[in-house]
């Protein structure tokens, strides 16, 4: 990965996922198939992604909560670089997940509930997790508000602990300003870059606007 924060194009409508990776996948770092786009289209979907966008890590966002070795491994066969498992999860669970992982050269994500304590990030850390996925407010995002202290505080004491840091809901232009100094690995963009006249021009200006103002 590079050393600068990374842009990750999040398709979860099946209907726009393919044509929007062909047409933004270029100018985005990271490609994601959402969980309704792996539900509605099964994990085929991530061969096609990984057929279009042959040099960007390709994310499951299957968010794994039982059966984490077996799903897992469906999805890094698949042809995923990166797994979510989600922060609700049983510790053996993500445990047997990070196997799989092991075993195939991918990454297990976790994505964080609202209630994660340190205790458990460290739990994470010790099987070998290096990557969480925060939530942002899209509807505070929509209105320009700063990112709440709660939000700001748990990015700095995951990334204290060692972890990559992704954000995800209502990521835009104005929005990553916002975030400036923050320790953001990658911004999770979907609903800006899909719902654009021109996602590939989207995602290229969104790219900018994180690498020049974080």
């Amino acid at each position: 990965m590079t050393d600068h924060p990374m842009l990750q194009l999040a398709l979860d409508d099946p209907k726009r996922a393919l044509e929007t990776a062909r047409r933004a996948g270029a100018y985005s770092d990271v490609i994601e198939a959402g969980t309704l786009l792996c539900l509605s289209e099964g994990l085929g979907v991530i061969r096609s992604l990984r057929k279009i966008c042959p040099e960007q890590p390709v994310v499951a966002d299957v968010r794994i909560v039982r059966a984490g070795h077996a799903i897992a491994s469906l999805a890094f066969d698949a042809g995923a670089d990166w797994v979510t498992v989600a922060g609700e999860a049983p510790l053996g669970t993500i445990e047997a997940a990070v196997r799989a992982a092991m075993s195939c050269h991918g990454e297990i994500q976790v994505e964080l509930h609202a209630d994660w304590t340190r205790e458990q990030a460290k739990e994470w850390h010790q099987l070998g997790i290096r990557h969480v996925i925060c939530q942002n407010s899209s509807e505070i995002a929509a209105v320009g508000s700063r990112p709440s202290r709660k939000l700001v505080g748990s990015i700095h004491q995951l990334a204290d602990l060692g972890f990559d840091v992704s954000l995800a809901g209502g990521i835009t232009r104005s929005t990553v300003t916002m975030f400036s100094g923050i320790p953001v690995r990658i911004f999770v963009a979907g609903r800006s870059i899909v719902e654009a006249s021109d996602p590939g021009n989207a995602a290229h200006e969104l790219r900018i606007a994180i690498r020049q103002g974080v």
